[in-house]
């Protein structure tokens, strides 16, 4: 028995094998698409956590400025600088966002589907 027939004797052939780098290349392209919204997501996160933390110091006003600059620079899509929300009550901060994500694809010549919708979160909390 040689090694062509022991390889096609246990279904890996050049099709299959095709198929699967074809699959593979695809699921890597949208991990590829999908791995920024979550990385955005928990740095925008950690940034509102730190400002929670210099909460003491900062006015609500400065810690806004400082988050919407933060999010226009990596792009996060938001509606209106409203939907940053930021709580101070007796001996604690409260900062939350709502925001979503959409997964697309553009095939071109105004085709565009969109896949998936993420909702994020992201909150932070801190004493005063």
């Amino acid at each position: 028995m040689n090694i062509r027939q022991n390889i096609d004797s246990h279904g890996y052939t050049q099709l299959g094998l095709l198929f699967s780098l074809i699959f593979g290349g695809i699921v890597f392209y949208f991990c590829w698409l999908v791995v920024p919204f979550y990385y955005y997501y928990y740095d925008l996160e950690g940034l509102m956590q730190a400002q929670a933390n210099k909460a003491q110091v900062l006015t609500d006003k400065e810690i806004r400025k400082n988050i919407l600059k933060h999010i226009d620079k990596i792009g996060v899509p938001i509606d209106r600088e409203d939907d940053l929300r930021i709580y101070r009550s007796h001996n604690k901060i409260e900062i939350s966002l709502a925001y979503s994500e959409v997964l697309y694809v553009d095939l071109g010549e105004d085709r565009v589907y969109d896949l998936h919708v993420f909702d994020f979160y992201p909150h932070a909390e801190g004493d005063l």
